[in-house]
């Protein structure tokens, strides 16, 4: 599972789809930018984000087994990245950044 099945639901795409394989891909690959763009410590960003600094270097080296969809959406949240999915006709989830996305 890579996704919870309640935010499967909200976005209108079943947990099991294959459309979360890529949608997670294109987070995980949004949050590795981010990650490489900052100077601050993993080891505090760890702290800031709430995760164990394992995790955080896993997503930060593109190994982000341990996270669910879910969880890279609160991490990006965290860091005031907004980010948007939405399911698309053909079953796949379009996967949006930028500011001018409201935050939940």
């Amino acid at each position: 599972m890579i996704v919870s099945d309640e935010l499967a639901k909200d976005v209108g795409i079943p947990s099991d789809a294959p459309a979360w394989v890529e949608a997670r891909a294109e987070l995980v690959e949004y949050v590795q930018r981010i990650l490489a763009g900052l100077s601050t410590p993993l080891s505090k960003l760890s702290e800031g984000l709430g995760l164990p600094l394992p995790v955080v270097e896993d997503v930060s080296n593109g190994r982000p087994d341990a996270l669910l969809v879910d969880d890279l959406l609160l991490m990006l949240r965290e860091l005031e990245m907004p980010v948007a999915l939405t399911a698309r006709p053909d079953q796949t989830v379009l996967v949006e950044f930028g500011i001018d996305i409201a935050l939940p």
